[in-house]
């Protein structure tokens, strides 16, 4: 019997250490919420409704801080990073189709069909604007990264003030 409950006794030994595994994962950080502040955005000009409001507003939320800038006051954008790349104004519904030319005096009227810029009610892709899904506009943009090569960089053609099949 004394034989018995030593043989219990490594084996509950046993599965006491072998059940317990060292967790080498990092322990997850939970932010705390906010305190919270109140910002009120200056995106209106004039009396327009704020769904057409004439400002765009960008908001530092670590300074609280906002900076309104017109909404059609620029129509590209451009990023100088670890790439060069160029942003739409999606304010004011831009698109931009590339054509398969590389050399902008060669383009003629015949090398696009202006129907293809078309945005909205059903007409155009995402191919034709930046895409908003992204969680950084920089990952998918609608004209590809300007590149050292110039036959990569394609001639592109913008529609300024897209808005809905226009």
């Amino acid at each position: 019997m004394n034989k018995f409950n030593s043989i219990i006794a490594i084996a509950l030994l046993a599965v006491t250490f072998t059940a317990c595994k060292k967790d080498n994962e990092e322990p997850i950080v939970v932010a705390p919420p906010s305190d919270g502040s109140t910002l009120t955005l200056n995106g209106l000009i004039s009396t327009e409704a704020g769904s057409a409001a004439g400002n765009s507003v960008y908001v530092d939320f670590s300074s609280d801080k906002q900076t309104s800038v017109e909404r059609d006051s620029w129509d590209l954008g451009f990023y100088s990073g670890s790439d060069f790349k160029v942003i739409l104004n999606a304010t004011n519904g831009s698109s931009v189709i590339a054509l398969a030319k590389t050399d902008i005096n060669t383009v003629t009227a015949a090398d696009f069909d202006p129907n293809t810029l078309k945005v909205g009610q059903g007409g155009g892709t995402f191919a034709l604007i930046d895409d908003p899904r992204e969680a950084n506009i920089l990952t998918k943009t609608a004209i590809a990264a300007i590149s050292a090569t110039d036959a990569d960089n394609k001639v592109y053609i913008i529609n300024r003030k897209g808005g809905a099949n226009t």
